[in-house]
């Protein structure tokens, strides 16, 4: 019931225009951070939404949810969580989908 109550009040409440604005930023920053790194390493590619998303993130929730002294430890969740995503099953899939499918998914047929 706890949950319901605090998702009803997440997508009906004013707050929920900062989150989408600044979490679609925050996704915007990352991506085109990584395309700009298309060139170099591939090691590289998880970090601009590592960063935007550790930096915007937890300023969200404290600013814009009104989480009290919590920071810093929401920015080192949130940068746990974008390691864990973007870090290892990101290059994971895209090393998965490098090797076999990646030229049969992306490749432009005009």
């Amino acid at each position: 019931f706890a949950l319901l109550f605090i998702t009803f009040a997440i997508i009906f409440s004013f707050r929920r225009t900062r989150d989408v604005i600044f979490g679609s930023l925050a996704t915007l920053i990352g991506a085109v951070g990584t395309y700009l790194l298309r060139k170099h390493h591939r090691i590289l590619y998880p970090l601009p939404p590592i960063i935007a998303n550790t930096v915007i993130v937890p300023l969200v929730l404290t600013y814009a949810y009104g989480v009290p002294d919590a920071l810093w430890f929401s920015a080192l969740t949130v940068c746990a969580g974008e390691v864990i995503s973007c870090g290892v099953l990101g290059l994971l899939l895209y090393h998965g989908l490098d090797n076999k499918y990646c030229r049969r998914l992306f490749t432009a047929k005009v």
